[in-house]
């Protein structure tokens, strides 16, 4: 288990929703594969992104699954042009490891 997941969990727990969490065994977890797995539209399903920030800090934007972000919106907003963080940053930087980000215990 990672330690983002464990904090996540110590969290959920804390607020009585332990009985909440759904463990899913597969290593390849999308929104569109959790979305089928929980027969749900993939909309109802969040995803966080990553993207680097400046001065080596990073942006998570959390979606819905089938959310795509607009560069320009994205310039707008934030002052520079998007870029996803690099999979071996993720972890380091906002504490969880690529593929599994999400709302709960962000570093």
């Amino acid at each position: 288990m990672f330690e983002a997941e464990e904090r996540g969990r110590e969290y959920l727990s804390s607020k009585g929703m332990a009985d909440r969490i759904i463990d899913f065994k597969n290593t390849d977890i999308t929104a569109e594969s959790t979305a089928l797995a929980l027969e749900v539209d993939v909309d109802r399903i969040c995803k966080g992104l990553a993207f680097k920030g400046k001065n080596g800090t990073a942006i998570v934007i959390i979606a819905s699954g089938n959310s795509r972000v607009d560069n320009a919106r994205f310039r707008d907003v934030f002052g520079f042009r998007p870029s996803m963080l690099p999979a071996d940053r993720t972890e380091d930087l906002i504490g969880h490891v690529a593929g599994t980000i999400n709302p709960f215990c962000l570093k």
